[in-house]
């Protein structure tokens, strides 16, 4: 189980661009699926690493050996530099990998609707266990006034597939910056995950509601809803 007071730490040290709940029930289920299988040193890849903070989660909770593809140069060997959706890229990313598959792969890149597709089809093909998209529930302008991505579409049709799916959502609140004008917006982004090895599903995964809903009465006195895990099979 990831270990709540340390994710603490390293979230006030580091923060990602994440919703801090969601993501913690992300990573504790990532983290016991791979225990579960006896995989010791995860290949992680990230498809837009976000000035590289999720790195520090993968690797201290996963034991990851972690890369990333990105359009912005953060000067780290293990970052492909330029455009998810060239062949160019691809190639770079293989030549890291020398061979071995990706474990966890984490789209959260462009979020228009042609670009995450792509990313799902070119590499996806790439992964032998998980896949996970970020934003699986904002939709146009619901929620910013501006817009936000298409994801949900993609994963909405995935789910017509009749693939293996989990689904992370916690509502709670985010600071949309535009311009010189902050708003703050009540939603959910969500993490969809997609399980490619279908002979052995998560069946005795689960989470303690009672725990979390503990966490999540803030220690300023926000609250946030209770985060729920949806699992397809």
């Amino acid at each position: 189980m990831v270990n709540w007071k340390r994710f603490e730490r390293l979230w006030n040290k580091e923060e990602p661009v994440q919703e801090k709940f969601e993501y913690y029930l992300f990573l504790q289920f990532v983290q016991s699926y791979f225990k579960y299988r006896q995989i010791r040193k995860p290949v992680v890849v990230e498809i837009g690493v976000k000035q590289i903070k999720q790195r520090y989660f993968y690797e201290a909770f996963l034991g990851a050996d972690w890369y990333g593809i990105d359009i912005v140069s953060f000067s780290c060997p293990k970052i492909c530099l330029g455009n998810s959706s060239d062949s160019s890229t691809l190639e770079r990313l293989k030549c890291l990998l020398k061979g071995r598959m990706i474990d966890l792969l984490f789209i959260d890149g462009n979020h228009d609707y042609s670009v995450v597709k792509m990313d799902w089809q070119m590499y996806s093909v790439l992964t032998a266990h998980l896949v996970a998209f970020h934003d699986i529930n904002l939709q146009g302008k619901e929620y910013t006034g501006s817009f936000v991505g298409s994801v949900y579409q993609l994963w909405n049709e995935l789910k017509l597939q009749g693939l293996s799916m989990v689904e992370f959502n916690c509502p709670g609140l985010i600071e949309v910056v535009d311009g010189s004008l902050i708003d703050h917006y009540l939603c959910d982004p969500g993490i969809g995950v997609v399980l490619l090895d279908r002979g052995r599903p998560e069946v005795g995964w689960k989470f303690d509601d009672k725990t979390l809903f503990e966490l999540m009465w803030g220690r300023k006195g926000k609250f946030y809803a209770r985060t729920q895990g949806k699992v397809y099979c």
